[in-house]
């Protein structure tokens, strides 16, 4: 499978944010079309990243998307909660 470029571990991977280059489309069986974009940003708060970029990149990704996948491996924790919870009272 190809896709985006992706490694684990706690060092981010992505920087910024990545536009899939092909715009998918899809027809429902009531005859509505959709398009979907996919869109890969970095992590929030890794020790290389200001606090107003990662605010900002979470803005910029939030404000142009219909559906927001925050990806959190096994289970949430209450920093997770505190990053998401900064990125609102930011933007």
């Amino acid at each position: 499978m190809s896709g985006f470029a992706w490694r684990a571990g706690a060092e981010r991977h992505t920087t910024g944010m990545l536009i899939w280059p092909e715009i998918y489309q899809h027809t429902f069986q009531d005859g509505e079309k959709i398009s979907i974009i996919l869109i890969d940003t970095q992590g929030t708060f890794d020790d290389k990243t200001t606090l107003h970029d990662c605010v900002t990149i979470f803005a910029l990704s939030l404000m142009i998307s219909s559906f927001q996948i925050y990806n959190i491996f096994n289970n949430i924790h209450e920093d997770h909660l505190q990053h998401l919870q900064v990125n609102f009272n930011n933007t």
